[in-house]
């Protein structure tokens, strides 16, 4: 991963001109961290297979994917056979009628991410970028540093599992936040070649990412299926026709031909489907439930072409939702005032946050308290939203690798003294193993030179302190007190509340950061709480 590092490094030091100092700072890799691998399981699938996922943050290659994505995000949206939801596709299909000589078909990707031949890919990226004309207006790097960067960033998965490292050899990565987008456009690609080659061209081609809803002759399925199984190593379909009640299935969507080639829509549900929601009981802000309700309403009026068919949806909702606890007047009082607009999915996005807000916070949900909050902060100008602070699955759930908290970035740390109480609290945007290799290069000098003192209390106070007082530090009882701080700011505030909350400090800067009125929610210090509260690494 060193090199992994070094590589991305070098590579964002020639785009700093392009990028501007800021800029350049936050894509510079702060950790040597290697990704980690996970897997779904396809409970849907034959056999079911697992799909794998690579968990890239805080690996020194995830935020100039992150970067990389946005520039190519415009040129993903070109093709006229993309998908992006079902309510899409419905809209579409209200103006098809089929021929009695033409199947609904559905083709499915075996592996997409996986199986994409990445120079392939880079060739499909080049050619849309340099068809672009809006590119210099979002981005001042060239187009051979853009696919430096992308290629740097297919080509360097290498992830944990289990304990080892293994590297990634073939296709893209499912995780990494470009390699969607690369799929798409070498997928707009591939349909160009493989369509156009084919005659008759099928009267429908739509596709979202793996799958597609296609129409053709039915004569022609099984030579179309050989044609497009050929264009590309690695890139092989499945398929699945209507079946005898002259249905299909696409997403979330029951597609069935009707009189004179009519389709009519309605919700579709996997086997699997197990109804199990959000349980009413749980600790969630009520509007997330409400939303739930809304959610599944918006859908049914979207999806089904005849009132029977929305009906049927409706009453299998509710069936669902009191099995988890819903009450059923707070379901139908919802309900009734969604259906009374059939295009609430399409409207109510642009009826949603109409105000105008200053600022965004996220708080942590505790019922009552951080809704009164809400209240308060919508009132001058700050729009809230709420994240839970602990589930089921963060208890019971660990698919990845743990992380080593010392390897983490975005940290604020403590270093206790081993031979009194004093404490050192710090923060890095780096690697804690980077940041404490330092406060100890620093700790191993002695010095008499009132200069390189001064110098050595400006760049480990802790340090300072096991010099002056002749005291050696602990560093196997260092603690990570707080991770994922990702903004400067918001980790100098988080450093100063806990140097305010911590006894015996010997950090040079006060807490000054901390209005008076926020210190009285603080709790009293005590090395027995923080003791208590913090988990030695």
């Amino acid at each position: 991963m060193n090199k992994v590092k070094k590589s991305t490094a070098e590579l964002i030091r020639r785009m700093k001109p392009s990028l501007g100092e800021s800029k350049w700072f936050n894509l510079m890799p702060k950790t040597n961290n290697a990704s980690r691998i996970y897997g779904t399981i396809k409970i849907h699938k034959p056999g079911n297979p697992i799909r794998p996922i690579v968990d890239f943050r805080n690996t020194p290659t995830f935020e100039l994917s992150k970067h990389l994505a946005l520039i190519l995000c415009p040129i993903r949206n070109r093709s006229n056979s993309r998908l992006t939801n079902s309510y899409e596709m419905k809209n579409k299909l209200n103006d098809i009628q089929l021929a009695n000589d033409e199947t609904m078909v559905s083709f499915d990707i075996t592996g997409l991410y996986t199986n994409i031949p990445v120079n392939m890919a880079l060739e499909a990226v080049k050619k849309e970028l340099t068809a672009d004309p809006e590119l210099s207006h979002r981005t001042k790097l060239s187009i051979e540093k853009i696919i430096l960067g992308i290629q740097l960033c297919l080509t360097s998965t290498i992830f944990k599992f289990q304990g080892k490292i293994y590297r990634q050899t073939e296709g893209v990565a499912m995780g990494s936040p470009i390699s969607p987008i690369v799929a798409d456009i070498f997928m707009d690609s591939w349909e160009n070649s493989a369509l156009n080659t084919f005659n008759p061209t099928p009267k429908i081609w739509w596709r979202y990412v793996d799958d597609t809803f296609t129409v053709l002759k039915t004569e022609h399925i099984s030579s179309f299926l050989t044609h497009v199984n050929s264009q590309v190593e690695g890139i092989k379909f499945t398929f699945e026709s209507e079946n005898e009640q002259r249905e299909l299935a696409m997403l979330d969507c029951k597609i069935k031909r009707i009189e004179e080639g009519k389709l009519h829509t309605s919700v579709y549900r996997k086997p699997t489907h197990s109804n199990r929601y959000l349980d009413f009981n749980s600790s969630h802000p009520l509007t997330v439930k409400a939303g739930l309700v809304k959610c599944l309403t918006n859908r049914a009026v979207a999806l089904s072409s005849t009132k029977n068919d929305l009906n049927d949806e409706l009453k299998q909702i509710e069936e669902a939702l009191v099995l988890n606890n819903y009450p059923i007047k707070f379901i139908r009082k919802i309900t009734k005032g969604q259906k009374q607009n059939k295009n609430n999915c399409e409207t109510s996005s642009n009826n949603i946050n109409k105000k105008e807000y200053k600022s965004s916070t996220v708080i942590p949900y505790k019922e009552g308290t951080s809704e009164t909050l809400r209240r308060i902060l919508n009132k001058i100008g700050i729009r809230v939203a709420f994240k839970p602070t602990n589930s089921l699955r963060d208890k019971l759930c660990r698919l990845k690798d743990p992380v080593d908290p010392i390897r983490q970035n975005n940290i604020i740390y403590k270093i206790p003294c081993n031979d009194c109480e004093v404490n050192y609290i710090g923060q890095t945007s780096r690697s804690g193993v980077v940041r404490l290799s330092e406060h100890k290069n620093l700790a191993r000098v002695r010095m008499v030179d009132p200069e390189k003192i001064n110098n050595l209390e400006k760049s480990s106070a802790i340090a300072m302190h096991a010099l002056t007082h002749n005291h050696t530090i602990g560093w196997e009882r260092v603690k990570i007190l707080k991770s994922n701080l990702g903004r400067w700011r918001e980790r100098l505030i988080t450093e100063s509340l806990f140097i305010e909350s911590t006894p015996n400090t010997c950090n040079r800067n006060d807490s000054s950061l901390i209005p008076e009125i926020w210190k009285i929610l603080l709790p009293i210090k005590s090395s027995e709480n923080q003791e208590k509260n913090n988990g030695t690494i």
